[in-house]
């Protein structure tokens, strides 16, 4: 399959790096800039490529987390403001206010302002995207997510084109799919 119909298909991340063309899911501050990985790619996008994809893949996941672990400053990791975060079990047992902001968080949710947003963010099986409308209340009016199985699974007929019948599991395994996120 050429360059042009893996980008068609909307496939991300590991599927898309086996067709030799470098992605990645990053935002402007999002700190990957601090990081050092590489983009794994291959060239031939068959069902080999993107095995060694995914490999690579988990020793690049594992080259940020050292580093993360290494570079993470002393003290809180949760901030002290409860209004916004869920407070550590242990303060809810000794601080009365700690212990009402968690009844609030939980039972209420935040609140955010009205409008809409779209975020999109690197799962282990491709690009998610998250659409939230709010009307100002603590339920979103509506929500909507994109899932990487449902791209994925629909460009199996690009992904199989020419190939075996005994390919078709192997490529399904390739795609690594949720069936709960394919009934859209």
């Amino acid at each position: 399959m050429d360059r042009i119909n893996w980008l068609r298909a909307a496939i991300t991340v590991a599927l898309i790096g086996c067709s030799a063309i470098p992605m990645e899911v990053v935002w402007k501050d999002d700190g990957y800039d601090r990081y050092e990985f590489d983009i794994p790619t291959t060239s031939t996008g068959d069902n080999y490529d993107r095995y060694l994809v995914h490999v690579a893949e988990m020793y690049q996941s594992y080259r940020i987390i050292e580093q993360c672990v290494r570079n993470m400053p002393d003290g809180d990791y949760v901030t002290p403001e409860y209004r916004y975060a869920v407070p550590e079990p242990g303060r809810m047992l000794h601080d009365i206010e700690s212990l009402i902001h968690h009844f609030v968080n939980v039972t209420r949710g935040f609140v955010p302002p009205p409008g809409e947003a779209y975020v999109s963010t690197e799962g282990p099986k491709g690009e998610y995207g998250y659409y939230v409308v709010s009307d100002g209340t603590n339920m979103p009016y509506r929500v909507f997510i994109r899932t990487a199985s449902a791209m994925h699974i629909q460009a199996l007929p690009l992904l199989t084109k020419g190939e075996k019948v005994s390919d078709l599991v192997v490529t399904l395994g390739g795609i690594d799919f949720v069936l709960g996120d394919i009934d859209k």
